[in-house]
């Protein structure tokens, strides 16, 4: 199995697959390997990627806050951010003037378009809607995950704060240096490649896993050998089993092309 993180990691700089990329995928799994996608990002925000290969095993969504089959078209697994918890997050996100958006079941939402949003969505090639009213009172149920988009400045002076306030309700961590994710403090990509791995009866010496941030160190500390991207952050290296080329060099694939020349990917 081979859990994959997209942003500066297996995409490229314009959030698509590269030929090489998607040719090196595509012999993995015609070898028998499962592809899983492990990303912050929201289910249709995956989905045509995922199409590409396409994908044979669960995506892991909103960073592990649920795990989606494409096929069955179902949540495998789902750890959604409590209701009251996730209003009183956005309260304080609205106090400060920061942009939030919400993800509940389908889509994402925010007060009004502004750089932040536009920013978000070019990244994820997926547009979200403008909804006119804060999202602290949009929020009536559970959500899968909340996210902040600042200036990279002020996501740092903010996390400790919201991790103060809201301690043992959420967790708050980076997924890109201008991205706050918020989820569930039982979240993270680890304990859901975890659970994919015994789902689908696949050893962990013989998981594969690649990142660059802070919310991948869990997937790659679970994963037999977890890589670290050579642009991944000092901290995220030093915790890596190893390190793959940068991704704007087709990192990903040409760590695959070096295991199935070795002989690696033979199951």
């Amino acid at each position: 199995m081979i859990a994959l993180d997209l942003d500066n990691t297996l995409l490229t700089s314009e959030s698509t697959l590269s030929p090489r990329t998607l040719a090196a995928l595509r012999e993995a799994t015609a070898r028998g390997v499962l592809i899983v996608f492990a990303s912050g990002r929201m289910v249709e925000a995956m989905r045509d990627l995922a199409e590409e290969i396409p994908v044979n095993a669960p995506l892991i969504a909103f960073n592990g806050a649920l795990a989606w089959d494409l096929k069955a078209e179902r949540a495998v697994a789902r750890f959604p951010l409590a209701c009251e918890d996730a209003k009183a997050i956005c309260r304080m996100a609205e106090e400060r003037a920061l942009h939030i958006q919400a993800y509940p079941d389908g889509g994402y939402f925010y007060e009004r378009e502004n750089e932040f949003s536009r920013y978000y969505e070019e990244k994820i090639h997926h547009a979200g809607k403008a909804l006119g009213i804060r999202m602290s009172e949009f929020i009536t149920t559970d959500v899968n995950k909340l996210l902040i988009v600042a200036p990279e400045e002020t996501c740092s002076e903010m996390i400790p704060e919201f991790q103060r306030a809201f301690e043992g309700k959420a967790s708050f961590f980076r997924s890109r240096p201008v991205y706050i994710e918020i989820v569930h403090p039982s979240v993270n990509k680890g304990r859901a490649l975890e659970a994919l791995a015994r789902a689908l009866n696949v050893p962990r010496e013989q998981v594969i896993a690649f990142g660059d941030e802070d919310n991948d160190l869990p997937m790659l500390e679970y994963a037999g050998v977890g890589y670290a991207m050579e642009n991944a952050k000092p901290e995220v290296k030093a915790r890596a089993d190893r390190i793959a080329p940068h991704f704007a060099q087709d990192g990903v694939a040409q760590v695959i092309e070096e295991l199935i020349r070795k002989g690696e990917m033979d199951w």
